[in-house]
């Protein structure tokens, strides 16, 4: 048991840990080291996931914890990919990733679909289009803009509604449903995928997991395992071929960020 949480739990929000830590948007200057190993492990996880951690150096606690995997996969909980005759990596299914979200209530695509369809609104009126917020024909948005923050005057109230739309943002940005780019100043900038409109056009997904409550040791859990993971990634150098990353490039009034101070 881990902070009172069942080891089947415990995988699950570790799991979500680390998973929130790699899509959280990295604040101030540009990173181009920190920003490719993001972008690698991004990719990492659309394909296959995150690789698969077995804690304790011994064969029976890693035994164990593989086990632990393939039980949860078997739950319809994960899914695992594999290479070598060794698992490599673990995703969450829909169920999975709802379950996890649930244990520590950080909120899930249902609890947010609302938020998500009118941000389908705002994109698909704003294409071809200049919208207030818009950048680069349409495409992207600034987070001031669909926050509601602007103009934007950097005041701590703008910042902390900044912090809260991220965090609702999370479900959709690991689904590949939004993605968001960041430029040179740490600002974000928000695209909507194929795959959100397919997902928005098939309709709010039934919650697999209605009687999950929230679990005080999950989220303290949580709340480490992403702090620790953070840490982790700002120390990680990008591996071979990971990919490219280029900063949004936008002018210092342009798309709803301006240089007014309150």
């Amino acid at each position: 048991m881990v902070n009172n949480v069942s080891p089947q739990n415990a995988a699950l929000v570790g799991l979500l840990g680390r998973l929130d830590a790699l899509f959280w948007p990295r604040r101030g200057d540009f990173d181009q080291s920190g920003a490719e190993v993001r972008a690698g492990l991004r990719r990492d996880w659309r394909h296959q996931g995150l690789p698969v951690r077995t804690r304790g150096a011994g064969a029976n606690e890693r035994k164990s914890q593989e086990s632990l995997w393939l039980h949860l996969e078997s739950d319809g909980l994960v899914t695992i990919a594999a290479a070598g005759g060794r698992r490599t990596h673990v995703r969450y299914t829909l169920a999975g990733e709802m379950r996890a979200r649930c244990l520590c209530a950080t909120g899930n695509v249902v609890d947010g679909w609302d938020f998500f369809a009118s941000l389908v609104g705002l994109f698909g009126t704003s294409a071809g289009k200049s919208l207030p917020g818009s950048h680069a024909g349409g495409n992207l948005l600034s987070e001031a803009f669909t926050a509601g923050c602007t103009p934007w005057r950097r005041t701590r109230t703008q910042r902390e509604e900044l912090t809260r739309q991220m965090i609702s943002l999370l479900p959709f940005l690991t689904a590949g449903w939004i993605t968001a780019s960041g430029d040179a100043g740490g600002r974000y900038w928000l695209n909507m995928t194929d795959e959100g409109r397919d997902a928005h056009r098939a309709g709010c997904p039934v919650d697999p997991a209605p009687d999950v409550q929230l679990d005080e040791g999950a989220s303290t859990l949580y709340e480490r395992t992403f702090a620790e993971y953070t840490t982790e990634l700002d120390s990680m150098k990008p591996r071979s071929g990971a990919p490219v990353v280029i900063p949004v490039a936008v002018g210092l009034n342009w798309g709803g960020y301006g240089d007014a101070h309150d």
